[in-house]
């Protein structure tokens, strides 16, 4: 059965993913494959400054979303009345 990952965070000596729940699995890279993996995403401009601005930006997104919801439920009960 194979989870899907909603969240990982890279740490040192491994990652650290997390499924639909509140559980994480931790997954052990070989040191040579996070050498590689780190060199990656370097090159690609991924950095702690652009994790901090996607983070930004999700979190934005969902508070936008929730707002949403709620003013769709509001007017939804306010037809009623």
């Amino acid at each position: 059965m194979v989870k899907r990952m909603t969240g990982c965070h890279a740490r040192r000596e491994y990652v650290t993913c997390h499924g639909g729940g509140h559980s994480a699995q931790r997954i052990n890279l070989d040191p040579q494959l996070q050498v590689a993996l780190k060199g990656y995403m370097v090159a690609r401009g991924v950095n702690s400054k652009l994790a901090s601005l996607l983070h930004h930006h999700l979190v934005e997104k969902e508070r936008w979303q929730y707002m949403n919801w709620l003013k769709t439920l509001e007017e939804m009960f306010s037809k009623d009345h």
